[in-house]
């Protein structure tokens, strides 16, 4: 979990995560001895677990949760013999610094292999090698923003996998705090990643979105991401093009669930990757059905149709009357879907795009709006958002950016704001310059810079309220522009 707090670096003269074969590699003097008993072992810069059953995992995850709340500036060191395939799940709960005594203690003869330690030759040598290659990943991988995809490939061990899961199924609010909204690829290996925060949180966010059309259209996703510049939605466009200000158009999909047109630009459905293998498994379809439920439960629509493969038609069992055609999305089902849709679409008038632009400023900023209040002007690869006259936001294809209205309004609510000590005059802001971060932004985030209490402009956050409390150095916000 700290990975996404704190990624990697230096901290209290050690590169984080690291290795260590003996205690004294890690603090020069033995622990006094009225110590040595003790559950936990605590310095100025550490916290020791020295206690604990490695066989109760629950327990254990619990354990490090709680001294992580504790205290974020510290470093965590769990002794124990540890494979060292166990690494990145280890370091994804919070584990800073890693035990690699057991390798010492296995000799000659035993070698490390994902299916566990089986007899060899040269394998003290064999498993120093797989320790620095893994650690090599582990690095690699927090860099390129892809760790989460290396904790779940190297979860071999029931051990491993407990504590994924664990964290994934009872710690979620608390991962929630500290993830990072900056587009990267997500690749989503197996089941693991149904209940992955990322794209939890991404359930949550589409909840509140308004019902933009009398129809619904269910649809598969595709491989091309947005999904509206692959061939498959493209012919379906093709055929149905005059149709849509008629249909609201959400696509199905795992892990995200269902996306609404509006945000498949956006991350992070513009940003995951799946194998394809035409086959749902019965966790994928109870997530989506799920999903489905919550986000529909307020929408009333005349026609509900489809064209969706096996697996995903698993949604429409949530709704009483549906028509449509169960297969792929091309050619021959797009065109049988528009004889359907000429038979039997209710023609009702909705501001959809006001209404897709709501959801979008929803999605970013939390806010609701009543579309009576806004105007858009087209200007072709942008829009212009006003509110109540005022210019309020820029929608591209990136997704929206604050303006003269969008700014007044956060910056009174205190919402998306982050607070500087003076002016500055680069495209960075960096952390020094920082004297408050409001509670609800994560790195990635647009948001509002103040001067004083006075709006300065806009920028990307690169930290979170976390992190103001131990690193000193480094950009808070980048991409800044004034207002």
């Amino acid at each position: 979990m700290r990975y996404i707090l704190r990624k990697y670096g230096e901290f209290n003269g050690l590169k984080v995560p690291t290795i260590i074969r003996a205690l004294k590699d890690l603090i020069p003097n033995e622990i006094p001895l009225e110590y040595r008993n003790k559950d936990i072992f605590e310095t100025d810069f550490l916290i020791i677990i020295q206690n604990y059953n490695r066989y109760n995992i629950r327990e254990l995850v619990s354990t490090v949760l709680k001294l992580r709340r504790k205290d974020l500036g510290k470093l965590i060191y769990l002794p124990g013999p540890f494979n060292p395939y166990d690494f990145p799940v280890l370091f994804y709960l919070g584990i800073d610094i890693l035990d690699a005594s057991f390798l010492d203690i296995m000799g000659e003869e035993s070698c490390i292999y994902p299916t566990g330690i089986n007899n060899g030759v040269n394998c003290r040598e064999w498993n120093n090698r797989l320790l620095d290659r893994i650690m090599n990943e582990i690095e690699i991988s927090l860099k390129t923003f892809n760790f989460r995809e290396l904790v779940e490939f190297y979860s071999h061990s029931s051990f491993s996998q407990e504590i994924l899961r664990l964290l994934d199924m009872e710690y979620y609010d608390e991962i929630k705090e500290f993830l990072d909204h900056e587009p990267k690829n997500l690749k989503s290996s197996g089941l693991e990643s149904i209940f992955r925060a990322e794209f939890r949180e991404y359930r949550e966010r589409i909840m509140n979105f308004k019902q933009k059309a009398n129809n619904l259209l269910l649809i598969p996703c595709s491989a091309v991401k947005p999904y509206s510049m692959s061939k498959s939605h493209r012919v379906l466009h093709s055929y149905i093009g005059k149709y849509l200000k008629y249909i609201d158009e959400v696509i199905v999909t795992s892990p995200l669930g269902l996306v609404p047109r509006e945000i498949e630009s956006f991350y992070p459905a513009a940003f995951y990757d799946i194998p394809v293998t035409g086959y749902w498994f019965e966790e994928e379809k109870k997530m989506l059905i799920e999903t489905a439920k919550n986000y529909f439960k307020d929408k009333k629509y005349d026609r509900v149709f489809y064209i969706l493969p096996e697996g995903e038609d698993a949604i429409l069992n949530i709704f009483d009357e549906k028509m449509g055609i169960r297969g792929k999305l091309n050619a021959e089902n797009s065109e049988k879907l528009v004889q359907i849709l000429e038979r039997e679409i209710v023609k009702k008038s909705f501001d959809k795009r006001k209404i897709e632009i709501l959801n979008i400023l929803n999605y970013y900023y939390e806010i609701v709006l009543d579309n009576e209040d806004i105007k858009i002007v087209d200007q072709g690869n942008r829009e212009i958002v006003y509110v109540n006259g005022i210019e309020f936001a820029k929608i591209t294809r990136n997704g929206p950016y604050p303006m003269k209205g969008l700014a007044q309004y956060l910056a009174s609510n205190r919402r998306k704001v982050i607070e500087i000590k003076e002016s500055v005059k680069s495209s960075n802001i960096f952390i020094p310059v920082v004297a408050e971060i409001s509670d609800d932004i994560r790195p990635g985030d647009p948001v509002i810079i103040l001067n004083n209490g006075k709006i300065e402009g806009y920028g990307f956050a690169a930290i979170s309220k976390n992190d103001l409390n131990y690193i000193k150095k480094g950009i808070a916000v980048r991409d800044f522009k004034r207002l």
